[in-house]
């Protein structure tokens, strides 16, 4: 019974190493003033969304290419797709 339990320990382990996604880190700032938006809506392929934090900045974690939608009260809107096959850091600048 021991070594049954280990064994299904061990392939849970291995199905989560296996399925690791990457990351998509970003940084939102202002074009014009170099500052941080804090709490700008980032929206992933328009079912997921996540808020900047005080410095501008959030994380997605992602498998395959999504949709970003950035959104900001009196700043245009940001739409860009992302190839998640590798991790990306961005910094996307804004204007009103």
């Amino acid at each position: 019974m021991k070594n049954f339990i280990m064994l299904i320990l061990s392939m849970l382990y291995t199905h989560a190493t296996f399925a690791q996604n990457n990351q998509i880190k970003g940084k939102i700032i202002d074009k014009e003033y170099k500052t941080p938006l804090v709490g700008a809506n980032v929206i992933i392929n328009n079912t997921k969304r996540v808020v900047t934090n005080n410095n501008g900045e959030f994380t997605i974690d992602c498998k395959d290419s999504i949709r970003i939608k950035i959104a900001y009260v009196g700043y245009q809107s940001f739409h860009k797709t992302y190839n998640c096959s590798k991790s990306n850091t961005l910094e996307i600048e804004m204007q009103t």
